[in-house]
C-alpha cells in the first residue's frame, strides 16, 4: 500500500483557495461593492457551491482516518494528536479577532468564543462566534471522536456496514436539501447540519479507504490510463464550473460525484494528472492549507480596511488586483501562522504529553 498520497494535497490547495475566493466575492465584494457592473456580473457567475468543497475536506479526513484506526491508537493518543494539530491555530485566530476588536474592526463575541475553544460552535451548538470558518474543523474533530468510539464497539466483520449506513442516512438528509446553508442549524434538536455533513463525509472517506485497501494490490491494469486522464480533465473542469462559474441547484450532488471519481483516480494514481501531481512539492504546499483556511477571516478584515477601501488603489480602481490581493494576504497570514504557531505549538503539546510529533 502506498504510504503517502502526495497528489491528494492538490485538492486541499485547490479547495482552500477556491473557498477563500468565493468568500471574498459573496461576503465582501457583493455586500460592499456590488453596485458596480463588474461585481454584479462576477457574482452572477459565482456559485455558492464553492462552500460544498468542504465535503471534499471531510472525505479526505475520513480516508486518512481509516488508516489511523488500523494503527489502533488509544483514545488519549488520538485526542491529544487532534488537539495538538487543530487547537493552537483556532486559539490564535480568535486572539487575532480580539486584537482587531480593540481597533474597532469587528465585534468580539467574548461569550460565544468560549465554546469555540472546545470545538463546540456550529458542530454541537448554534452559538455565534467570530471565526465562522472553524465550523468545518469543529465538525471534523467530533467526527473523529464519534467514529473512534464506533470503531471500538462494533465487531470487525460488520464495521464497514455500520459506517456505510451512517454515511447513507447522512447523505440522504443532505441530498434532499437543495441549499444546505438555508437550513436550520439544529436538525430535530439532535444534530446540526454541519455535524451531519461531517459524519457523512468522513464516513464516505472511510469507505473509499476501505475500497482502496482491498483493491490497491490488484489494480495494476495500465490499459485504460489514457481514458482516465480524459476523465480527470472532464471532472476537474466540471468542479471548477459548478463552484465558481455556473450556479445550479444540482451543485451538491454533482460536486460529490465529481470529487469521488477524481479522488479514486488520484489515490489509485492511474491518470496522467494524478501521476504528475504525486510529488513531494504538493505535500510541502499542502501543509499550509489549514492555517491559510483558518486565517481567512482575519485576512478579509485587514484587506477591507487597508486595501479594498483605498481611494487610490482600492476595489473600484483595480477590482481584479484587489480580489487576488485579498487571497494573497490570506496565504501570507497562513504561512506566518504555520511557522510561528501551528508547528511550534503542536510540537510543544506533543512533547508535553510524551507523544511523537
Amino acid at each position: 500500500m502506498q504510504k503517502r498520497f502526495y497528489n491528494i494535497n492538490v485538492f486541499r490547495i485547490w479547495f482552500t483557495l477556491t473557498i477563500i475566493y468565493g468568500h471574498i466575492i459573496q461576503h465582501w465584494m457583493m455586500p460592499h461593492y456590488g453596485e458596480t457592473p463588474f461585481f454584479t456580473n462576477l457574482y452572477r457567475h459565482t456559485s455558492y457551491a464553492f462552500g460544498y468543497l468542504c465535503e471534499g475536506f471531510f472525505i479526505i479526513s475520513g480516508f486518512f482516518m481509516f488508516f489511523t484506526f488500523l494503527k489502533k491508537p488509544s483514545f488519549e493518543k488520538l485526542i491529544i494528536s487532534k488537539i495538538a494539530r487543530l487547537w493552537p491555530v483556532i486559539v490564535f485566530s480568535l486572539l487575532g479577532f480580539f486584537v482587531l476588536s480593540l481597533f474597532g474592526f469587528v465585534k468580539f463575541e467574548k461569550y460565544g468564543n468560549i465554546p469555540a475553544l472546545f470545538f463546540l460552535n456550529t458542530a454541537l451548538t448554534p452559538v455565534p462566534f467570530n471565526d465562522g470558518g472553524a465550523w468545518y474543523i469543529n465538525a471534523m474533530f467530533w467526527g473523529y471522536v464519534f467514529y473512534y468510539c464506533l470503531d471500538k464497539v462494533v465487531r470487525e466483520d460488520i464495521k464497514i456496514y455500520v459506517f456505510s449506513l451512517i454515511t447513507f442516512f447522512g447523505y440522504s438528509i443532505l441530498l434532499n436539501k437543495l441549499h444546505l446553508y438555508n437550513q436550520p442549524q439544529i436538525f430535530c434538536q439532535l444534530l446540526s447540519y454541519s455535524m451531519i455533513r461531517g459524519l457523512a463525509g468522513m464516513g464516505f472517506g472511510y469507505i473509499l479507504a476501505y475500497v482502496y485497501n482491498k483493491k490497491a494490490e490488484t489494480n495494476n491494469n495500465k490499459k485504460y490510463n489514457i481514458y482516465k486522464t480524459i476523465i480527470e480533465i472532464f471532472f476537474i473542469i466540471l468542479l471548477i464550473k459548478i463552484s465558481i462559474i455556473k450556479k445550479t441547484n444540482s451543485a451538491f450532488p454533482i460536486m460529490l460525484i465529481s470529487f469521488t471519481i477524481l479522488f479514486l483516480d488520484f489515490i489509485f494514481n492511474k491518470g496522467f494528472l494524478s501521476k504528475i501531481t504525486n510529488k513531494k512539492i504538493f505535500d510541502a504546499l499542502g501543509r499550509y492549507c489549514y492555517s491559510t483556511y483558518m486565517m481567512q477571516g482575519i485576512g478579509f478584515h485587514l484587506a477591507n480596511k487597508f486595501l479594498w477601501n483605498s481611494t487610490k488603489y482600492g476595489v473600484h480602481q483595480h477590482p481584479i488586483i484587489n480580489i487576488w490581493g485579498g487571497v494573497l494576504l490570506c496565504i501570507v497570514l497562513g504561512l506566518i501562522t504555520y511557522h510561528i504557531v501551528e508547528i511550534p505549538a503542536k510540537n510543544f503539546i506533543l512533547r508535553k504529553f510524551n507523544k511523537e510529533p
